[in-house]
């Protein structure tokens, strides 16, 4: 009887160790109690998603707002009124090359997004503009946003001169940078790399 008695109370101080050590709430629902242990939130509360939004300056009061919590653009102002300006376009256009990461995290490729990335993206976000029909490739599986395709950003990463002369003939060709005519040229090497 003495063993029963020890081995209950073992079990029952490891028990209620177990149960001091983690928080409880208790939600009460008419005539009832329930008890639930770990973390709990309370009912009419949502959980807080880390405020990942970053606002990108590229100069000329150009700037555009990224969203890593959906991978996607918070359209503001700025957003709508950029592809209106020729040179705040060009501006953009000409940010694609920029390889300066802007720390926030992403689904879209391995490591973290560059201004170039968020730039290019911003254009294939402009009417009539596509990554297929611009860069004459097809990119057909789509990543986990359901936005972007996989392998686009990675593409970019490699071929990041030729990207920008290829969105730039596209802009032209579909109206976009009308004040003005740009030749498009094989740029030298870059020796940044």
């Amino acid at each position: 009887m003495k063993k029963i008695l020890v081995i209950f109370l073992l079990l029952f101080t490891n028990l209620s160790f177990a149960i001091q050590a983690q928080k409880f709430l208790a939600i009460e629902d008419d005539d009832t109690i329930t008890f639930e242990f770990g973390r709990v939130e309370p009912k009419n509360s949502t959980p807080q998603k880390l405020q990942n939004i970053e606002t990108i300056y590229y100069g000329n009061n150009t700037q555009l707002t990224w969203d890593s919590n959906i991978d996607d653009f918070v359209i503001d102002e700025y957003f709508v009124n950029n592809k209106y300006d020729d040179d705040k376009l060009e501006v953009v256009l000409n940010s694609i090359q920029n390889k300066e990461w802007v720390y926030l995290p992403t689904k879209l490729k391995n490591n973290e997004l560059t201004k170039g990335d968020i730039a290019f993206l911003y254009i294939l976000n402009l009417k009539h503009i596509g990554a297929s029909s611009c860069l004459k490739m097809h990119f057909d599986v789509l990543s986990e946003s359901k936005r972007y395709a996989d392998g686009l950003l990675d593409y970019l990463e490699n071929n990041r001169i030729d990207v920008q002369n290829k969105m730039r003939v596209c802009l032209n060709n579909n109206g976009y940078l009308k004040s003005k005519m740009y030749a498009v040229l094989n740029p030298l090497p870059s020796f940044t790399d």
